[in-house]
């Protein structure tokens, strides 16, 4: 569906078409030479094109389309018009996402549906299932399950997930009787913030991303819900009301739902501490995900890849170990020796420029000997979670296995980041990096708040569903 009507902007009168990705803006009639000149530049006396880029404040743009009983808020996905016709002053805006809302309710939740969230919150729990083949019978028994609640914070206000499973029933030709869907809703209380649930969006999203492992994870459907204005409801414990528009990712990734075969399903509702863990660091931006690749990219090991999972656990480790890694007396003894010789040297310099010059250097070779090493980080890992990393890495042995595994990921690591390209990988390396990948994911766990028992089952479980 194509929405149309007329809108203003920059004071200028203009007609808008939006099909879900794009919103295209054409200047209503005699406004045509106002709009060109929103595209053109000032020369003297006359105009020229192109022009500076159309730069806008708003963060969202709120349309009433006359074709529809539902306004639209579309979130641009950068700060830039770009003009399409430079002599009909035509404009295209690109649309990262946009809600379809009833303009007289308020939000106060959301609700998000996806195939593989069923894998991560268990969807067999609420089915008891039986066949006896004697009979030539199957059934199967709904069995009431009680929701898992949590609650974390977000932009100064607390958000109350809860998860649980949806059932459907259908006597429709083609169709499975009895369907079960996990289902996470998140309550807010009333707002009319666009901005404020666009970002919760993205931690949903993100929240979804990280649990199967994957960049281009993406929900099947999510939905917009009112307060609640009746006493009985649906779950017992849910507190927003009907729906009151849905939300569309205008440029959403071809690859989700079913088409995605992640190997990777973290599991939901299990650990108290997983689960409000998760959301809070996401929440927060405090998750390190940039190492994570696309799905059909899983099977694929390039240096990009290599580089940013070894950023990803400098950055996990750092934050678990947030007064830094201990050193032995000597060795910070040592620290210091260098550093006062590097001290000297600077002051040794005959000219003010040398002695600048010497300065710069410094830095950078005083962050050298203060900063911890890769193997430094993951043999004081293996020295406190021994057990979570020898349930990664069983074929290693003991703490010489994986100062070797330190040493060959260290070397690979600082190549590729130099552009050595003469370095080669085998297929050590690539069981390295695979059980890097399990590393990174177990101290995240562990920043969650599980211990080390429960951090070997969430890992064992994602890798099983």
């Amino acid at each position: 569906m194509i929405y149309i009507d007329d809108m203003r902007f920059k004071g200028i009168d203009f007609s808008f078409g939006f099909d879900g990705g794009n919103l295209e803006l054409v200047p209503c009639t005699g406004e045509v030479d106002k709009a060109r000149r929103l595209t053109m530049r000032k020369l003297e006396s006359a105009w020229a094109f192109p022009g500076d880029p159309i730069f806008f404040e708003e963060e969202f743009f709120v349309l009433c389309p006359r074709n529809s009983g539902l306004h639209l808020v579309v979130f641009p996905d950068c700060d830039q018009f770009i003009p399409t016709n430079y002599q009909k002053g035509a404009i295209h805006v690109s649309i990262g996402s946009y809600f379809e809302i009833n303009p007289e309710a308020k939000m106060a939740g959301m609700r998000f549906r996806s195939k593989h969230l069923g894998k991560c919150y268990d969807d067999r729990e609420p089915v008891k299932a039986g066949v006896d083949f004697r009979a030539g019978t199957i059934s199967a028994e709904a069995v009431p399950t009680v929701p898992r609640g949590f609650e974390f914070a977000f932009q100064g206000a607390t958000i109350s997930a809860r998860l649980f499973h949806e059932r459907k029933v259908t006597m429709k030709a083609g169709v499975p009787p009895v369907t079960i869907n996990a289902v996470l809703q998140l309550e807010f209380g009333r707002t009319d913030d666009y901005g404020f649930a666009r970002g919760l969006i993205e931690v949903a999203r993100n929240v979804l991303r990280y649990c199967l492992q994957t960049s281009d994870a993406e929900f099947d459907s999510i939905e917009l819900r009112g307060p609640r204005s009746v006493h009985k409801a649906y779950p017992p414990f849910d507190e927003v009301g009907s729906s009151t528009g849905r939300i569309g990712i205008a440029q959403m990734s071809e690859c989700h739902g079913e088409e995605i075969r992640p190997v990777f399903h973290i599991p939901l509702g299990e650990f108290e501490k997983l689960d409000a863990g998760m959301f809070q660091l996401i929440a927060d931006g405090d998750l390190s995900m940039g190492h994570l690749v696309a799905d059909e990219k899983r099977n694929i090991w390039d240096d990009a890849r290599c580089i940013l999972l070894a950023a990803s656990f400098d950055y996990e480790v750092d934050k678990l170990y947030s007064k830094g890694i201990y050193h032995s007396p000597k060795t910070l003894d040592a620290r210091q020796l260098i550093v006062e010789y590097i001290d000297k040297a600077v002051e040794a310099a005959q000219t003010k420029k040398v002695r600048d010059k010497a300065r710069d250097i410094a830095k950078l070779l005083k962050r050298v000997v203060e900063s911890d090493s890769f193997s430094s980080r993951l043999l004081q890992l293996y020295k406190d979670h021994q057990n979570v990393l020898e349930s990664i890495r069983p074929d290693l042995d003991g703490k010489d296995g994986f100062n070797g595994m330190s040493q060959r990921v260290g070397r690979l690591r600082n190549a590729l980041a130099h552009g050595d390209l003469s370095v080669s990988a085998d297929m050590m390396d690539l069981d390295d990096m695979i059980a890097l990948e399990k590393i990174v994911l177990a101290v995240q766990m562990l920043r969650m708040g599980l211990n080390d028992e429960e951090a070997i089952k969430a890992i064992e479980t994602a890798c099983e569903r």
